[in-house]
């Protein structure tokens, strides 16, 4: 058998029970762990996180035999759902400046699924905006591909759970050139 132990110091680590062979667990590094394999056989290596009785489980899937899963240090996401949510800022944070969006922003960046993009204040809609072409707005395929460039797309594809966000106080004066991009 395999003998997990978890504990949030290594002195006070217990034994878990791994249950039936087979079994995949959600894990997180941030706990202690340690690992024997005690059996005469190959076995895969799994982390388990430390939770305690007020701890509670998100989602439970169902995983088809032999699908492939992305791991992170914060994620761990299904191949098969990669690329099925729209890449950029998963929230926007609009305030007047000098009015706390950076204290904001930085608190919520700490949550292990959040991702940085290029920059906290990505003017995407008021000064990057793309280009008109020939005097015509450009194409949502110009639009689309200048826009990832500043939230991680590449990252974001693969691990649909990770978020994104952008926060530029200077969209709160000019609604009139920002919510029209922004639909």
């Amino acid at each position: 058998r395999v003998l997990f132990r978890v504990g949030p110091e290594e002195g006070s680590m217990v034994r878990v029970d791994a249950g039936v062979e087979g079994h995949v667990f959600e894990i997180n590094n941030m706990a202690k762990h340690a690992v024997s394999n005690r059996w005469g056989r190959y076995r895969v290596h799994l982390i388990l996180d430390y939770m305690d009785e007020l701890s509670v489980i998100g989602r439970r899937v169902r995983l088809a035999r032999g699908e492939v899963l992305r791991q992170t240090r914060r994620s761990v996401d299904r191949v098969v759902e990669a690329g099925r949510r729209p890449v950029g800022p998963s929230f926007f944070i609009l305030r007047a400046q000098k009015a706390g969006t950076t204290s904001i922003y930085e608190k919520m960046v700490r949550h292990p699924l959040m991702l940085r993009g290029r920059r906290r204040e990505s003017h995407f809609f008021d000064w990057r905006w793309p280009a008109p072409v020939d005097g015509a707005e450009p194409g949502p395929d110009a639009v689309r591909t200048a826009h990832e460039y500043y939230y991680n797309a590449a990252a974001l594809r693969c691990h649909p759970s990770l978020l994104s966000g952008d926060s530029t106080p200077s969209y709160l004066p000019h609604p009139d050139l920002v919510v029209p991009r922004l639909q």
